[in-house]
């Protein structure tokens, strides 16, 4: 028996050994598992982040010089100088060339670009950022200016790519400090689960082998209900048989082998099974140890995901890892262990295999999975909830703003509604819930108004449309006709894919959504016409002016190249 204490007793050091280096290797892999997990999710935000930065400015800069100009005049280069001047002095433009179409250098103001007409023109790199000098160079040639020149425009984006930056940074920091601290965690629990118990377990087995003939026993102090703690109890009836007198055959420890909470098989020197506890027989689904011995060595278990025989098993040494006990049709995890006990003159005596049922521990698991998936589907369903409600609280603000004329000055430009609708595309992007990949909006009139609240009117009908249809992605199309007066009719609808326009299918309510679309179209001297189509079908419709100059200019357009 003083030898099986010493082998235990080399073991338990061993174990944790391999405990203490596996804690160090689990928090670094831990540590380094959530600064990859960050940087994955860190690079697509740079990469949306920049974009939105280019698009935003490409945007306000073609707004800016459009707005500022008169198509229709024909401005000299005089003219269109001393307008940049103007929009240098008062926005963000810091400067740009004015290019004829040949692309010679006809006049510049301001910071002058980069940017050169020849990569503008010939490699078609329209737009440049440059991030180290925190500006941005874009290209209107003279099809988009609408005048016999084209301009390369400077804009000052340092102030948004500082941001930019300092978030990154700031996330770069804040996923260093979490990781840390996870990983600290992880050791800090592996230390104190397994690695202090299985020093306290080694401690007992030495001080057994230094003085075993303690007068109460030595006792491993471990009491959880964990597989360490079976650990524990088994050894602790180990220790109990250390301390007494016991003959070869182990006739006394009979009793207390059958009274272990975990399977013991206890084989002859020749493989043959000779006895097994009441826990290893329910295991195997035997009645009795006759039974047991009847079936087949390669029914009862695998090991390492191979079926073994239990005589070669239990005669190949030492063993211990993941096995399956297998029951008929049935079977379920469990770790296997293999031992044995000698004579005194070092031959074998019995051969034993320990089996520790893990199903609980299996079953444990899946709940926290299944927990964890609910708790993730449920925070899915609650950033739907609060961006929903950011929307409809958006939607107060346009009604109160325009019911207590407190709405800021209007710009009448021109504007083009398929500007308007990839805002709208862009927003559920930068909030994961789109684009919306069937949007239709070809052949749109332009419009005159304001452009930010053309967006937001825009923003709003779309949004009627699809938070009613009950899909993630709906087939809307936005059609338009222009009829008498000046006057366009817009009409966004949602298609059941078989022609037809869908009927309403969620119960979402858009009664403020509807309320500020209307409060927008009457703002910009239009209407909404109806907010629902006959027979509960899914669309919208609301008037607003149409720019008949620029129309007229895109049908000429249109006809010339016909």
């Amino acid at each position: 028996m003083s030898k099986l204490l010493a082998r235990i007793h080399r073991t338990l050091k061993k174990r944790t050994a391999f405990a203490r280096g596996l804690g160090a290797r689990v928090a670094a892999i831990m540590f380094v598992a959530m600064i990859v997990i960050q940087a994955v999710f860190t690079v697509p935000d740079y990469v949306r982040e920049r974009g939105a930065l280019i698009n935003s400015a490409r945007s306000e800069a073609t707004g800016l010089f459009l707005a500022a100009i008169d198509p229709t005049d024909f401005p000299s280069i005089e003219g269109l100088k001393d307008i940049g001047g103007k929009l240098v002095a008062a926005t963000d433009i810091a400067g740009g060339t004015v290019i004829s179409g040949a692309g010679e250098i006809r006049s510049v103001f301001g910071q002058v670009p980069e940017l050169s007409w020849v990569r503008a023109r010939l490699h078609g790199e329209t737009a440049r950022l440059f991030a180290d000098q925190g500006m941005f160079d874009l290209f209107l040639p003279p099809e988009t200016t609408r005048i016999p020149h084209g301009v390369i425009l400077r804009i000052d984006v340092g102030r948004q790519w500082a941001r930019i930056e300092a978030n990154l940074v700031e996330r770069a920091v804040l996923s260093g400090l979490i990781a840390l601290m996870v990983a600290g965690l992880a050791w800090f629990v592996i230390a104190r689960m397994v690695v202090r118990p299985l020093d306290r377990m080694r401690d007992t087995v030495d001080m057994a082998l230094m003085v075993p003939d303690q007068p109460e026993g030595w006792h491993v102090n471990v009491h959880r209900s964990d597989q360490i703690g079976a650990l524990a109890h088994t050894l602790n009836q180990f220790l109990f048989l250390a301390s007494t007198t016991i003959s070869d055959d182990l006739a006394a420890s009979a009793t207390i082998v059958d009274r272990l909470p975990h399977g013991v098989v206890v084989l002859s020197e020749h493989g043959h099974i000779v006895s097994a506890n009441t826990a290893a027989l329910k295991l195997f689904g035997a009645s009795d140890v006759g039974s047991l011995a009847a079936r087949p060595g390669t029914s009862l278990f695998r090991f390492e995901g191979e079926a073994v025989d239990l005589a070669e098993f239990a005669g190949s040494g030492q063993q211990f890892g993941n096995g399956e006990i297998l029951d008929g049709d049935d079977t379920f995890p469990c770790l296997v262990g293999s031992g044995q006990a000698k004579r005194s003159d070092g031959s074998v005596l019995r051969r034993f295999l320990i089996f520790v049922d893990m199903r609980s521990l299996v079953d444990d698991i899946r709940a926290e999975v299944k927990r964890r998936e609910e708790a993730e589907a449920g925070l899915i369903r609650l950033r739907k909830d609060l961006r929903r409600m950011k929307r409809m609280f958006d939607a107060c603000l346009v009604i109160t703003e325009y019911s207590n004329g407190e709405a800021g000055s209007t710009r009448i430009v021109t504007v083009t509604p398929e500007t308007a609708i990839q805002s709208w595309q862009d927003r559920l992007e930068a909030e994961e819930e789109g684009p919306i990949t069937g949007l239709s909006a070809d052949g749109l009139p332009p419009i005159l108004g304001d452009p930010m609240e053309m967006r937001r009117l825009f923003d709003s009908a779309l949004e009627i449309v699809r938070l009613r249809s009950g899909l993630d992605q709906p087939a809307i199309s936005v059609v338009a006709t222009v009829g008498a007066g000046g006057m366009a009719t817009f009409v966004v609808q949602e298609s059941d894919g078989e022609g037809d326009i869908a009927t309403i299918s969620s119960q979402t309510d858009v009664a403020l959504l509807i309320a500020a679309l209307s409060t927008l179209c009457t703002a910009q001297d239009g209407g909404l016409v109806n907010s629902v189509g006959e027979n509960e079908a899914n669309t919208v419709a609301f008037r607003l002016k149409v720019d008949e100059t620029s129309l007229a200019f895109q049908k000429g357009k249109v006809g010339a190249a016909a």
